[in-house]
């Protein structure tokens, strides 16, 4: 058995302590970084709807906080490339849209649902 210094041990002991405390300071560092790049779950949807220019076409954004998680340009769940012409349908399927994120739901929307809507005709 070999014998240390009572100095040694107390470098040591100090070393060890610099350590944890370093390690501690950037787990806890890690766990800010992560919790400030994640949207509050508490923060409110924000529904925007836009008009492309000069046509009647109609599309919606949704945020939450300050970040934009859906942009919709177009009819979802309706076969071929159709546009929302009318103001009130894209409000209709984003106001949708954003109930389905609120009950963590997937915020797809089905022919079904826009048929409801009468967005998509039945």
């Amino acid at each position: 058995m070999k014998m240390t210094s009572p100095h040694a041990e107390t470098i040591l002991k100090s070393i060890i302590k610099i350590t944890v405390i370093t390690g501690s300071l950037v787990m806890l560092l890690s766990i800010v970084m992560i919790a400030r790049s994640q949207p509050d779950r508490n923060s409110a949807y924000e529904l925007v709807l836009l008009k492309n220019g000069q046509s009647q076409q109609w599309a919606y954004e949704i945020y939450r906080g300050k970040k934009l998680i859906i942009r919709q340009e177009r009819v979802p769940a309706a076969s071929g490339l159709h546009y929302f012409t009318k103001k009130g349908d894209a409000e209709k399927a984003g106001r949708l849209v954003i109930k389905k994120l609120k009950e963590r739901k997937t915020p797809s929307l089905t022919a079904k649902e826009l048929e409801n809507l009468n967005i998509l005709p039945k």
